[in-house]
């Protein structure tokens, strides 16, 4: 299974209108990654990014020295974390800070 926050949505579409505007994607592809985004979307466990969450986040993007957003998918990570339990969770990202930041917080009790 795949989770993620609510907020991989707009990130994900930004993304492929910017790599089309950029021409890094033709219109086919566009509209083929957009499809392919939507139907599997639906398949993800999506985390909402609401007040606990987000108050969360801005002591971590404070603490960790991450970017707003980042730190929101690392708050619904470890509240996955604390739910849910280790063995069962990894974190990726394409974000190496964002990747350290969720290997250091994970060890903690």
């Amino acid at each position: 299974m795949v989770a993620t926050s609510v907020i991989a949505y707009p990130e994900a579409r930004a993304a492929l209108a910017r790599l089309r505007r950029e021409g890094g994607l033709t219109s086919s592809e566009y509209r083929r990654a957009k499809t392919d985004l939507d139907r599997d979307w639906v398949r993800f466990l999506r985390v909402p990014a609401g007040e606990e969450i987000c108050r969360r986040a801005g002591d971590l993007a404070e603490r960790e020295h991450l970017r707003g957003f980042d730190s929101v998918h690392l708050a619904c990570y470890l509240t996955l974390l604390a739910e849910r339990g280790a063995p069962a969770l990894e974190f990726s990202s394409f974000d190496a800070a964002l990747n350290r930041a969720a290997a250091k917080l994970a060890q903690r009790p």
